[in-house]
């Protein structure tokens, strides 16, 4: 079972890694765009909102890992479960956006 419980943290690693580098080039690209369409308020709204997720989910990752590794997994599971329920609202701030700009999604 600890092998399993290994394996486990090691996925949760590598989704929370993809995941904020996702962010990252998400947001390096509305402040790009942000920059050259001035006009477009919701670029700016998008960018500040993104980089609200990075941040939030680097301190998570880190919580997580500070926890997973002392071995208090009550408190990591919860963790575990806040990063994924915040990656919801992450994809519907995408999707928001095409909504609000009644833009279909790609």
């Amino acid at each position: 079972m600890s092998d399993l419980c290994g394996h486990l943290t090691d996925f949760v690693i590598l989704y929370s890694a993809g995941y904020i580098v996702s962010a990252i080039f998400i947001c390096a690209e509305y402040q790009r765009l942000g920059m050259h369409f001035r006009e477009h308020r919701i670029l700016r709204i998008s960018f500040w909102v993104k980089l609200c997720f990075i941040i939030i989910e680097l301190a998570l990752a880190i919580a997580f890992g500070v926890t997973e590794y002392k071995g208090i997994y009550n408190v990591s599971g919860v963790l575990e479960w806040v990063v994924s329920l915040i990656y919801i609202f992450y994809v519907w701030s995408e999707y928001s956006r095409n909504i609000l700009q009644e833009v279909p999604a790609y």
